[in-house]
């Protein structure tokens, strides 16, 4: 038996799975990322943009009119 066959055969399918297994690992990574500011923009209360006081974002049908 040689070296070559001792260390697992083939060199191109061994840098082959080494490649796909990184990719994988890859994958599950962004994975867990996206997962995670997913949950965190899910339970974010702020509202950055926007008045947070009631009835100030848009004049009702009588002020829009100009009536008072």
């Amino acid at each position: 038996m040689s070296s070559r066959e001792r260390r697992g055969g083939r060199p191109v399918l061994r840098i082959l799975g080494a490649i796909l297994y990184w990719l994988v690992v890859l994958a599950i990574s962004l994975a867990l990322v996206v997962a995670l500011v997913l949950v965190l923009e899910s339970r974010d209360e702020s509202e950055i943009g926007n008045d947070a006081r009631e009835g100030a974002a848009l004049p009702g049908p009588e002020r829009a009119r100009g009536e008072t």
